[in-house]
């Protein structure tokens, strides 16, 4: 009887100890797969936003270039004077006549 106590007292041992080995293997591995997971997310959050940005400042110039054949105001369809409040921030200019406003 006491034999048989002390072997299932060593198994648990044995299994307790392997237990503890995955869980901090899958725990290592959790933390690994979340910061790939995470350093691909911002990635392609980065480079929307470079594309975001290129065809934002590609259709100002393009409206830029219209507008001063019309014109007319080449703010992106803001009148001048309602600029500084619809847009956070005015940058240089884009064409010779006319500002052209880029978020930043």
């Amino acid at each position: 009887m006491e034999r048989r106590a002390s072997e299932a007292k060593l198994e648990f041992e044995q299994v307790s100890k392997l237990v503890k080995m995955e869980v901090a293997r899958f725990e290592q591995e959790r933390i690994h797969d979340f910061k790939n997971a995470l350093q691909a997310f911002l990635d392609g959050m980065i480079t929307r936003q470079k594309e975001v940005n290129f065809v934002f400042k590609s259709s100002g110039l393009f409206v830029c270039s219209l507008s001063t054949v019309s014109g007319d105001c080449c703010l992106g369809g803001v009148p001048a004077n309602n600029a500084e409040e619809s847009w956070p921030r005015q940058s240089d200019t884009s064409c010779s006549s006319h500002r052209s406003v880029i978020a930043v």
